[in-house]
């Protein structure tokens, strides 16, 4: 091997141990550099094929020249213009490590072997250099004072702490009313219910402040140990919607009454200022239907037959009627046989043979009959009984009994988000229909670029015959002329049928191009509204996905709860349902909690399952 070989190898080595290049440039160096042998006969040193590479700079070539001549005893001083923080001395670099945490927040040195000794000041500087470690490093007194132990100590050394982030203070949203006011009774300190305490209807005068969203502070900034800024979490933001009767700040953050009249929180993100229609007696014959976009407040009963839609209502009880209600509902006392579908909250003295979808929560004094219910929000009847019904409660359900020794079982889950689940699925069906109808009208387009394509080739084609005719013509023309001052009749007959007939060919050509100029200018008409409704698609498409992330963004902000309290018994034969598991009671339980979990005896297992404990 040449000495020039041997100084490449030397070079190479120091110049991988600092990390300036990697084994791959390398290889692609050794390729270029036996190229310019094989075409030119002369070596070209390595070093000069990285600089030509753009690999490594003049004054990292000198530095690590330097580097190498002490390594092999020469002793020779770095060029003057080498930039001090181009590379670290090589004893340092290869004699102590470096660890930066995960988090990047502090940097550890540490000595590679057990008799490292002699480092000096400036040389840990430059190694620290060219790892990049450039913020948050100890003062030089902590530094010497390390570097004066000989040997070097094996623990490892603090070298740099970064600065850490300051954490964001998240808003606050503060309402100035009551937002469940049409509560079944108030919930005591020690969990029960008071029954006799309904709850009053909150009222509010025009230019009150309702609600307020108090902004957070954004938080600071932190650096690692390289000094790459550590931006903090990013601020959550709070979305409140103004409806009817409601004025927003030009900030965004305070909502103000309107008009008078009571004030009303719909699916925890919207405000609006509801009227009141009252009713002295039933909803039946003598009032008819009813649809109110306010708060309906009935003092008798609503009667079976009857539609009533609204923005809440309150009455004595609920029979076999249909109800669409944006907010709050409330039977004093039941509701039987009725189809309700509400955004608010529901409360009842008990449910019979009935069909409920609610957002809010559902809370119930004596009795569930017979019944489906579905809520987003939490299932409450603590000193009542749940029969024969299958209930889905998002936030998890709390009784006192589920089944009996003689009813039809029970199906209930908990922590599952039905109305989310079928949102999604109206909006993948619809992204799935609509997907559809732009590859149809994608493949339209191709299919009338296509036949354009071939309409212009064809138009093309035929200019040529076209030209060809026309100076057919002109000839026949000329001859024409020839004969006709030849007075040979013969030839001007011949002539004279041969322009007819030419004539006739290049009407019938221009008909042909006057069919295809037609058709394409349709189908240059066409493409753009067919691209136009490819685009309309798509942004539906793209307004669909953005609903679907915007669901699940607003579904794991709210989290379900998998979990049913009984605070009786539970009897056997009960199917509940959580999000990963499902159970089916073989015994009465009493007292007892429900709950998904993966975790048992504090052992972390991959099965979900529903664990039972006693309360």
């Amino acid at each position: 091997m040449s000495n020039t070989e041997i100084e490449d190898r030397q070079f190479i080595t120091i110049a991988i141990k600092n990390g300036l290049v990697s084994k791959e440039k390398v290889d692609r160096a050794y390729i270029l550099q036996r190229r310019i042998y094989t075409q030119a006969k002369v070596h070209k040193p390595i070093c000069d094929i990285l600089i030509q590479m753009g690999i490594i700079t003049e004054a990292q070539k000198a530095q690590l020249n330097a580097a190498r001549n002490v390594l092999m005893g020469k002793r020779e001083e770095p060029a003057d213009e080498v930039a001090d923080d181009a590379l670290p001395d090589i004893n340092t670099a290869r004699e102590l490590e470096l660890t930066i945490s995960k988090d990047g927040l502090q940097a550890f040195i540490h000595p590679e072997h057990h008799q490292v000794q002699d480092v000096r000041i400036e040389d840990l500087r430059l190694f620290l250099n060219r790892r990049r470690i450039k913020f948050g490093v100890v003062d030089d007194g902590q530094i010497k004072s390390y570097l004066s132990q000989s040997p070097l100590p094996e623990k490892s050394f603090l070298i740099a702490v970064g600065q850490e982030p300051e954490s964001p203070t998240p808003p606050e949203l503060k309402f100035y009313f009551d937002t469940n006011p049409l509560r079944i009774g108030r919930v005591n300190e020690d969990g029960s219910i008071d029954w006799k305490d309904r709850g009053k209807l909150p009222q509010v005068n025009a230019g009150d402040l309702i609600a307020e969203i108090i902004p957070g502070n954004p938080g600071k900034p932190g650096k690692n140990v390289t000094g790459k800024t550590i931006v903090p979490p990013k601020l959550p933001k709070i979305r409140l919607k103004r409806g009817k009767g409601v004025d927003r700040s030009e900030d965004g953050h305070r909502f103000v009454a309107r008009t008078g009249g009571m004030p009303q929180l719909i699916r925890k993100n919207r405000v609006q200022i509801l009227s009141t229609l009252n009713i002295d007696g039933d909803i039946g014959l003598e009032t008819g239907h009813v649809e109110f976009d306010g708060h309906i407040e009935v003092n008798g009963i609503v009667q079976a037959g009857y539609r009533v839609k609204g923005a809440s209502i309150r009455a004595k009880e609920l029979y076999n009627a249909e109800f669409e209600i944006s907010g709050d509902i409330i039977s004093l006392g039941g509701i039987y046989r009725a189809k309700i579908q509400s955004n608010g909250n529901l409360r009842a003295s008990h449910i019979h043979t009935s069909d409920l979808t609610i957002f809010g929560d559902v809370v119930v004094e004596k009795e569930i009959f017979e019944s489906t219910i579905e809520t987003n929000g939490q299932l409450v009847i603590d000193n009542g009984t749940i029969i024969s019904s299958k209930i889905s409660a998002k936030k998890g359900i709390y009784a006192n009994d589920i089944g009996t020794e003689a009813s039809k079982k029970c199906d209930l889950d908990v922590g599952i988000d039905h109305r989310l689940e079928r949102e999604v699925n109206l909006l993948k069906a619809d992204i799935e229909k609509n997907g559809k109808l732009v590859q149809l009208r994608k493949a339209d387009i191709e299919k009338a670029r296509q036949r354009s394509d071939y309409l212009n080739t064809q138009l093309g084609e035929i200019a040529q015959e076209q030209d060809g005719y026309m100076v057919k013509q002109r000839d026949m023309d000329a001859k024409l002329s020839e004969a006709e001052a030849d007075k040979d009749e013969l030839q001007i007959a011949f002539y004279q049928k041969t322009i007819r007939e030419l004539g006739e060919k290049r009407n019938e050509i221009d008909a042909i191009v006057e069919k295809y100029l037609e058709e394409d200018e349709g189908i240059l008409a066409n493409i753009p509204v067919y691209e136009r409704d490819v685009a309309e698609t798509e942004g539906h498409i793209e307004a669909a996905e953005q609903k679907i992330k915007a669901l699940e963004i607003e579904s794991e902000a709210d989290p379900g709860h998998p979990e049913i309290k009984i605070s009786g018994t539970i009897f056997n034969g009960t199917c509940v349902t959580s999000p990963k598991a499902t159970l089916t009671t073989r015994e009465d339980y009493t007292h007892t909690s429900m709950r998904e979990t993966d975790v048992e005896d504090g052992v972390t297992t991959k099965k979900f399952r529903i664990k039972t404990t006693s309360l």
